[in-house]
């Protein structure tokens, strides 16, 4: 009998789970990652202007926020904001340190806080997985891209007595997914999407959501602290953190002029396809990382057609992008268009391939 309990004992003790803290595959998840004596926000990508918080610290807030009532961060000391307007919203994403296992259960948290300078709530807050970056400030990302985490209420998401609120989620891989996006995911009108805190508002700026968020964590679902309710994370080194500049778009400061290739519309139409909205992000992170440059954009055709409804074609694909950019909340100041029709080729036009080279969108930097 001794022997029989001994060996169901040994049992039990190799089906604990491994002592310690779980791997958080969200790199730089808590924000605290640091370039030099500054902290910095990558790998994480910002889709619009996100704003990149360190409370207590030497960076700069940002513009408009400085005095705002700033919760103490969640983990360590920075976070970073959302908004949440009727026609606009931001995201974070990121890739994760490694490819999600199919079969396998994840355990997802981030901590959330609404901030009492905005006169609305979100109703949803959510994230998403998926192998390819979604590119979220179209419409048909929303719709096709949808998060598997979401917290819903439709009295809008706020904390109470506390600063923050978790918001969580398992999620079963369905294999290689590597991109995680946080942010609002509403496929529903304004009134649907945001819920009012006062009837009124002097301040045009209180008709949007805003949220902080930090401590966002994915791990697997075994590594879960379920008797303490919570995830002991174990944050990748700030060593291991490589800081890859993934926006070749940047490359534009070399030559002044890029040819933004992955742009494409309909035949004979100003109207993007879906594709085109990954290129667009790219051009929109370097804008609202770099508030000094100027960039006018020039759109060309190829030389099919009159050269006038050519001229005309070509100005109104390079408007359709300078439209983008207004409702992403680029200034109107910072960026320009025209368009040149078929005038300089840098393809022949006598074959296919010359033809769709020449249907292009070009960035330059002006003064």
């Amino acid at each position: 009998m001794r022997l029989q309990s001994l060996f169901v004992f040994l049992i039990a003790f190799l089906l604990v789970p491994e002592c310690g803290n779980a791997q958080n595959l969200v790199p730089n998840g808590n924000f605290e990652y640091k370039k030099g004596r500054r902290h910095s926000q990558r790998p994480w990508r910002f889709v619009n202007t996100v704003d990149f918080f360190v409370v207590g610290g030497k960076r700069r807030m940002p513009p408009g926020s400085e005095k705002w009532h700033l919760p103490k961060a969640k983990d360590g000391v920075a976070y970073v904001g959302l908004r949440i307007y009727s026609d606009y919203r931001e995201f974070i994403q990121i890739k994760l340190t490694d490819k999600l296992k199919e079969g396998q259960r994840y355990y997802f948290e981030m901590w959330v806080s609404w901030s009492d300078h905005s006169n609305y709530y979100a109703k949803e807050l959510g994230a998403s997985l998926y192998r390819k970056k979604p590119s979220y400030t179209s419409d048909y990302y929303i719709f096709s891209n949808r998060p598997q985490i979401e917290e819903k209420n439709p009295k809008g998401i706020v904390q109470d007595s506390i600063q923050w609120v978790k918001i969580s989620g398992t999620y079963r891989a369905k294999g290689g997914e590597q991109w995680l996006s946080v942010g609002n995911f509403s496929t529903t009108h304004f009134k649907d999407r945001l819920k009012k805190r006062r009837w009124y508002s002097l301040n045009f700026w209180h008709h949007e959501a805003y949220y902080f968020v930090d401590a966002v964590s994915l791990v697997k679902l075994d590594e879960y602290d379920f008797e303490n309710d919570s995830i002991l994370v174990e944050n990748v080194a700030d060593s291991a953190i490589v800081d890859v500049n993934e926006n070749y778009i940047y490359s534009i400061e070399k030559d002044s002029t890029l040819i933004a290739k992955n742009l494409q519309f309909e035949s004979g139409s100003a109207e993007l396809l879906p594709r085109s909205y990954k290129e667009l992000e790219l051009i929109l992170e370097y804008i609202n990382e770099n508030p000094s440059k100027k960039i006018q954009i020039i759109g060309y055709t190829d030389d099919i057609g009159t050269e006038s409804s050519n001229l005309k074609l070509s100005e109104n694909r390079a408007k359709t992008v300078y439209k983008y950019f207004l409702q992403m909340r680029v200034s109107k100041d910072r960026i320009s268009y025209i368009g040149k029709g078929e005038a300089n080729p840098i393809a022949s036009n006598d074959e296919g391939i010359g033809r769709k080279a020449n249907r292009r969108v070009e960035l330059k930097l002006v003064d």
